[in-house]
């Protein structure tokens, strides 16, 4: 096992704690920080942003809590993106995350497209620059965007529109978005946002109320001109928030990531490739499962209680809805038989399911997400866990 990750996503803590004020001057070029926030901009809030003169713009301080850095790719050669928090600001019934972000100076236009404008999905994380949540390390929980209740039946996710992207602007500017969160508890002073895959904001302090002036965001706004405006009405009767409160996850993963466990105070999943268990379309287990099922077998022995183990099936989108529901269940019934003689944990029942296609945790738009959704889950509860 090699990955530590939380939340589904690798973790660096970054060690940015201290509270900086950048004027948008120095955001672009040298920098001369001061140790104390000042106010926000005072101009006058409009409907829309209207273009800030450059020498007005440069003169607008805006508070930043801390910064990380973006890449295209790991290895650091590619396109770079900087990001900076500028606020975590409580509202009722929820939170609100101000952050700017800007490509490297000399950046081409089309380069934004490599830092996509989707924001976290309930269900799967998209890398981006638009890919923010809020990290409660000491209670133990990460808070994703809400969605509005628009009548639909899983709403609109509360962040900035993709058209507030500039898509066709050049490096060397930041401009501002916003994602809207749950609301945090009240005895919480500061918070850790994390981005993208996994770059960490440490230490950020939280505030109450909106940042102002504030415009309607229907386009990209440059930092400095406003705030985006916050619908509070929306945010207070969001759909289900629960949904966007989700216990810290610890996942660890083998090299090959054919093995991967995530945990969380209470549960454990070990989730197995099916390319590695079966044949194409098959419920029928490979030699070369033995080890994979082995390595499931020693998880649960060593850490599970006494109690149910559910084993479940999971497959991609391609073929129908039926074929793959009643796939994913022959394949969990086919786990089930070669584990159980491999478990030695005493008083242990089993439940064993199938979702077909229905709980991806990837995109079926590549066969990288597609190899990914093709799992079987080990799930149990954690030795001594209420």
């Amino acid at each position: 096992m090699d990955t530590n990750v939380f939340g589904g996503t690798a973790v660096r803590r970054a060690s940015i704690g201290v509270v900086v004020l950048l004027t948008v001057a120095a955001v672009a070029g040298s920098a001369q920080a001061s140790a104390t926030p000042t106010a926000t901009p005072t101009a006058t809030p409009t409907t829309t942003p209207t273009a800030m003169p450059q020498d007005q713009l440069a003169a607008q301080k805006v508070p930043v809590l801390g910064s990380t850095t973006l890449r295209q790719e790991m290895d650091g050669t590619k396109t770079k993106a900087t990001l900076l928090v500028n606020g975590v600001r409580r509202i009722p019934g929820a939170t609100v995350l101000y952050y700017s972000a800007g490509l490297s100076e000399g950046a081409r236009p089309e380069d934004w497209y490599k830092f996509t404008s989707g924001a976290t999905d309930r269900n799967i994380a998209i890398s981006s620059i638009g890919n923010v949540r809020l990290v409660d390390f000491s209670g133990e929980r990460i808070y994703t965007p809400l969605h509005e209740d628009d009548g639909g039946t899983d709403g609109t996710a509360m962040t900035s529109p993709y058209r507030s992207w500039p898509n066709f602007e050049p490096g060397g500017t930041f401009y501002t978005f916003y994602a809207v969160m749950p609301e945090l508890p009240e005895d919480l002073d500061s918070v850790d946002v994390l981005v993208g895959h996994g770059d960490v904001v440490q230490n950020v302090p939280i505030s109450d109320g909106v940042m102002e002036p504030a415009s309607l965001q229907v386009e990209p706004i440059r930092m400095g001109e406003a705030w985006p405006q916050i619908d509070q009405a929306a945010a207070a009767s969001s759909l289900r928030p629960q949904d966007s409160v989700r216990p810290l996850t610890t996942t660890v993963a083998n090299a090959d990531g054919t093995v991967t466990q995530e945990s969380t105070d209470e549960t454990t999943t070990v989730n197995l490739s099916s390319d590695v268990l079966f044949g194409v379309d098959s419920a029928t287990l490979d030699p070369s499962a033995d080890q994979v099922l082995q390595k499931a077998a020693d998880a649960v022995n060593s850490s599970a209680g006494s109690g149910e183990i559910e084993i479940v099936g999971h497959t991609d989108s391609s073929g129908s809805d039926e074929h793959n529901l009643k796939l994913s269940r022959r394949r969990a019934r086919a786990v089930a038989r070669a584990l159980k003689p491999l478990i030695t944990v005493p008083g242990v029942t089993y439940r064993i399911s199938g979702r077909g296609e229905q709980d991806p945790v990837s995109g079926n738009d590549t066969e990288a997400g597609r190899k990914k959704n093709r799992r079987v889950g080990v799930v149990f509860g954690q030795e001594g866990a209420k």
